[in-house]
């Protein structure tokens, strides 16, 4: 099975790699397979550079115009990151975005349950802090049993992206029931999902510049 760092590489092959081999059982098939990588890599990062670089110009663009509708091109940009994580095309944007989304709505629920059950004056804030993100993070990673929730990574990556959003805005933990993008959850999940869009695209784009 090939590590994390070269599945992009292999999804895009360049023309001048299309035949490497994966995996010899030799010395010197693997150093012909160590090669092949090396030219592939060298492919894919110049098309990646290229086509990330201006979708990132227009996401930006986007996200800081009106269209943006307040979405977050921090976390668009973490999705975009999580779906190359999970492998990207189809199957890597599926898992990318229910993970995300699942971490999001966890963080949510915990952050509901510090903030308004009122136990938090009771047991301390530290205290029932800590009580709730060990049960929260606890439920999210048992999520992981299910096929559709089995990126882990993903999904904390939507957790944390949710707890930063709604500590670092003024009425973030106000706004955790709010039926609105002003939600630091629907914000997060929604934006997360934008970026691994972008992600989908850009692989695609990335694919063609690497085969010519």
């Amino acid at each position: 099975m090939l590590c994390r760092q070269h599945v992009l590489c292999v999804n895009l092959k360049p023309p001048c790699c299309r035949n490497a081999t994966r995996f010899r059982s030799t010395v010197g098939g693997l150093e012909q397979e160590r090669s092949g990588f090396l030219c592939l890599h060298s492919r894919a990062i110049t098309a990646l550079a290229l086509t990330i670089g201006v979708l990132g110009g227009v996401a930006t663009y986007l996200a800081l115009s009106p269209f943006g509708m307040g979405l977050q091109i921090w976390a668009a940009f973490l999705g975009w990151a999580s779906f190359f994580h999970c492998g990207g095309k189809e199957k890597g944007f599926l898992d990318s975005a229910l993970a995300n989304v699942w971490g999001a709505i966890m963080a949510g629920l915990t952050l509901l349950a510090v903030s308004r059950t009122g136990l938090a004056d009771t047991l301390t804030l530290p205290i029932w802090a800590g009580i709730c993100v060990a049960i929260g993070v606890a439920l999210m990673i048992l999520g992981a049993k299910l096929p559709l929730l089995s990126e882990i990574p993903a999904a904390v990556y939507g957790y944390a992206a949710t707890v930063a959003l709604t500590l670092l805005t003024q009425s973030g933990l106000d706004n955790l029931t709010a039926q609105s993008l002003a939600n630091p959850v629907a914000n997060v999940a929604a934006s997360m999902v934008i970026g691994a869009v972008f992600g989908y695209v850009s692989e695609k784009i990335a694919g063609l510049l690497a085969k010519t």
